[in-house]
């Protein structure tokens, strides 16, 4: 009994899926090529892997207890492929990001140069994605990793939370709570104008449930699906703006200005990588200087 590897893969990216026709699109072939790859695995193997009724495809016991050993398999043959890769171009090779568009231009910035010190030659590559675009993305491509501001759940990611801290109010420098004395809460918000993110962001619809609470008709005018977006906003005193900590270290320059505020809410810079990717020397020098930035920030 001979069973490939592409037979492996195949098998591996339909139990992700959950279909053929998605499988296939996860590895740029047509869906007979993933048919044929499973029927060739099941014929070698003696005995089915899937249920089939009608153009359903469900997986059964034996395909369950074989998917952990598949991904093993899948871990070693994409370690393999790094470590002849790197055999021939010592200390080069490429990195790509994904992360969102705040943390593309706040702390992120500042972690690649960290990092670039130690791996001059690796090209980076930096992608701005939502939050669950990002775990598509590692799983359609597992050399990649993602930076985030929210714990991304998903079966074939692996998030790390790194950092966790309340979110902040900013406003213009010159507004009238800049200079208020303690923490703010929301009550003293509800006179004001604010700018939220949409409620299709994870960060947007835990501040609704904060101002759900409240029996008071809030004032939003403006809603974004980018944090960058709301800033120029808040530039031009259109409101304020519930933002995570880790972006306010860069805003000050802008005549920008934080505030604490009672919020109960956290943003978290979590790590993703996919569970089909080794943590790796480049992987390992990353999270090194993401670490190294977040203790001074």
């Amino acid at each position: 009994m001979s069973i490939s590897v592409r037979q492996i893969e195949a098998f591996r990216a339909v139990m992700i899926c959950g279909t053929t026709k998605a499988a296939a699109e996860l590895m740029h072939v047509s869906q007979p090529v993933i048919s044929k790859l499973i029927a060739q695995m099941e014929s070698r193997l003696g005995y089915s892997l899937f249920d089939r009724t009608g153009n359903a495809i469900v997986p059964n016991e034996h395909a369950r207890k074989l998917f952990d050993e598949a991904l093993h398999v899948q871990e070693r043959v994409e370690q393999f492929v790094r470590f002849a890769k790197a055999l021939g171009q010592p200390g080069s090779g490429s990195l790509t990001i994904y992360t969102s568009a705040t943390l593309s231009t706040t702390l992120l910035p500042r972690v690649v140069a960290r990092y670039h010190l130690r791996s001059p030659k690796v090209r980076v590559r930096i992608a701005n994605k939502s939050v669950g675009e990002i775990a598509q993305r590692l799983v359609l491509n597992p050399d990649s990793i993602g930076l985030t501001i929210w714990p991304v759940e998903n079966p074939a990611v692996e998030c790390t939370v790194l950092a966790s801290r309340p979110v902040k109010i900013l406003m213009r420098a010159d507004h009238r709570l800049a200079d208020f004395p303690n923490a703010l809460c929301f009550e003293d918000l509800q006179p004001e104008s604010l700018i939220l993110h949409s409620d299709s962001m994870p960060l947007g619809d835990a501040i609704r449930a904060q101002m759900a609470r409240y029996d008071y008709d809030w004032t939003v005018p403006f809603t974004v699906d980018s944090s960058e977006t709301a800033y120029s906003l808040v530039e031009q005193g259109l409101g304020l703006f519930l933002c995570d900590a880790f972006a306010s270290s860069s805003l000050n320059a802008r005549n920008l200005v934080t505030r604490d505020i009672d919020s109960g809410i956290q943003t978290s810079v979590c790590l993703l990588r996919s569970r089909f990717r080794q943590a790796d020397e480049q992987f390992r020098l990353f999270t090194t200087a993401l670490r190294q930035q977040l203790s001074e920030e």
